[in-house]
């Protein structure tokens, strides 16, 4: 009886440990974290960084009323997904699913892809990090 039990008890663990490495939904890879940002005026603000497969995204529209420009996104070409975020006179062009930003017309790489996560657009916060500080930087 004992080793019928040590069997079952066995058995029983063996399933749970690999449902546990091999499903991802136990092992969520996604992290948030709130950041202090300052706006286009100068006023404190925080908005929410996403760290998801090692990078750190944000939501597209809370940076873009922060930072006094504007997002649009048409969603009525499903084989085209794109967002367009104008700020200072330069313009973002992001396509779901694509490392690829159009900035005032020419190709960069970000360090992921346009994604949608919670029903809302999210850009890796790398790319309009490098912006501001180059603007900063021509600024000066």
């Amino acid at each position: 009886m004992k080793s019928l039990l040590r069997f079952w008890l066995f058995v029983v663990i063996i399933i749970i440990l690999s449902l546990v490495i091999v499903s991802p939904s136990f092992a969520s890879d996604m992290q948030k974290e709130e950041a202090l940002f300052f706006d286009a005026n100068g006023n404190p603000s925080y908005i929410t960084i996403i760290n998801k497969s090692s990078v750190e995204y944000i939501y597209l529209y809370e940076i873009s009323r922060l930072m006094g420009g504007s997002f649009t996104f048409d969603s009525k070409d499903y084989n085209f997904l794109q967002s367009k975020f104008l700020i200072d006179q330069n313009e973002f062009i992001f396509k779901l699913d694509s490392n690829v930003v159009i900035f005032n017309g020419k190709n960069f790489y970000m360090d992921g892809p346009m994604q949608i996560i919670q029903n809302r657009i999210c850009v890796p916060y790398s790319t309009l990090k490098t912006y501001s500080l180059l603007n900063k930087n021509y600024c000066q």
